[in-house]
């Protein structure tokens, strides 16, 4: 997460929003409540993490699931004041369907991808026949 977005987020956001990461498992954002991921909490944080020291989410609060599965995520019409979705659409099959959902659970929100010039300039020594993350589909 782009290092002026998380300042913001933690400078703006009352300490009693409640806030959904959606696809954090390799760096979850530490403010988060909760987080949606099809990863297991107990191996999240596979490239570190953001945000404040402590983690407020919990494994009870950490929701193991396909966010592509076409099902509506098992939370309430905006039960969440903010979420974030920050370098996971490029990675998954259905980016329309968990942007619906993330408008849907979250009054307001952030998402990041990547830019194309990254993508150009990734890979650039030739590993294969494309530029780019060869994971990325969109």
């Amino acid at each position: 997460m782009l290092p002026a977005a998380t300042e913001r987020i933690l400078r703006e956001l009352p300490d009693d929003a409640l806030l959904l990461d959606v696809g954090g498992w390799a760096a979850p954002f530490n403010r988060a409540d909760y987080v949606l991921d099809l990863m297991p909490y107990e191996t999240r944080g596979a490239m570190g993490s953001y945000g404040p020291r402590e983690e407020r989410f919990s494994r009870n609060t950490w929701v193991v699931r396909d966010i592509c599965d076409r099902r509506p995520w098992p939370f309430e019409d905006y039960q969440f004041d903010f979420s974030i979705c920050v370098t996971t659409l490029e990675d998954i099959r259905d980016p329309l369907w968990v942007c619906s959902e993330l408008s849907r659970v979250s009054k307001a929100g952030y998402v990041e991808v990547p830019t194309i010039e990254a993508e150009l300039i990734f890979n650039v020594e030739g590993d294969g026949p494309w530029l780019g993350h060869e994971h990325h589909r969109w």
